[in-house]
């Protein structure tokens, strides 16, 4: 009885998985019908390496096609995307003192 139980229960937990696909490509497909004139891998590269973090990503996919995204979701999808760009400024290095001096 112990192994139907856990054969059962791997059957089931593989339904979920499938269905938790079938739902992700779902969602990837209609986000990428609505995208207009680029892929949602591309536009995703693309604001990524412009300095766009992935909450700010998720709330750009959601005004441009009007399908709630989150940013979870987004590093799921894309876990290779580029790093975000730093847009902060090098810090200014001041000199020291003893180097004035010299």
């Amino acid at each position: 009885m112990k192994m139907y139980d856990t054969l059962s229960q791997r059957l089931t937990l593989k339904h979920v998985s499938d269905m938790f696909l079938a739902m992700a490509t779902a969602a990837r497909e209609l986000i990428e019908s609505r995208l207009t004139g680029t892929s949602l891998a591309a536009f995703v590269s693309q604001r990524r390496r412009a300095g766009v973090g992935w909450r700010r990503l998720a709330d750009e996919i959601n005004e441009i096609t009007g399908y709630p995204v989150s940013h979870q979701t987004l590093t799921r999808w894309f876990p290779n995307a580029p790093q975000r760009k730093e847009l902060r400024p090098e810090p200014h290095r001041f000199k020291s003192h003893n180097s004035i001096a010299s």
